[in-house]
């Protein structure tokens, strides 16, 4: 227990002044753009291995299926698209594993057959992936 009117040991309660204004106020400048900087190296990060693919069509055959489909991705990326094909019960009859190389433009439009070992009902493209840059 402490008498009335005992005084704190210096410092031992943290700073006895108030920070500036001016000091609070650069602080949290500073603060705000490493904030910026940071989120927009990890965007950039995100944004340069993004690729996207969009089934446009397939037909059966009695031995393979056509599919055609676009790829998304940066101009300078090479990307790799498996190709599935399915039968009735969409278990897998057939694939292929396509690369996309570099191009002029960073949407590429292909048409690929896959053989199947059996009657398949529907071809798709399953994923795509980054596998390297120019």
């Amino acid at each position: 227990m402490t008498e009335q009117g005992a005084v704190a040991p210096a410092g031992r309660y943290g700073r006895d002044t108030p920070v500036s204004r001016r000091t609070w106020v650069v602080t949290s400048v500073v603060a705000g753009v490493l904030v910026v900087a940071v989120l927009a190296w990890i965007m950039t990060g995100m944004q340069r291995d993004v690729v996207r693919w969009q089934d446009h069509g397939f037909r059966v055959e009695p031995d393979r299926v056509v599919v055609t489909f676009e790829v998304t991705k940066d101009p300078g990326a090479t990307v790799e698209c498996r190709l599935l094909a399915l039968n009735q019960a969409a278990a897998e009859v057939g694939f292929r594993t396509v690369t996309v190389g570099p191009a002029s433009t960073s949407v590429v439009r292909l048409t690929e057959t896959l053989a199947t070992a059996e009657l398949a009902v529907t071809g798709t493209v399953e994923t795509c992936v980054v596998v390297g840059d120019a």
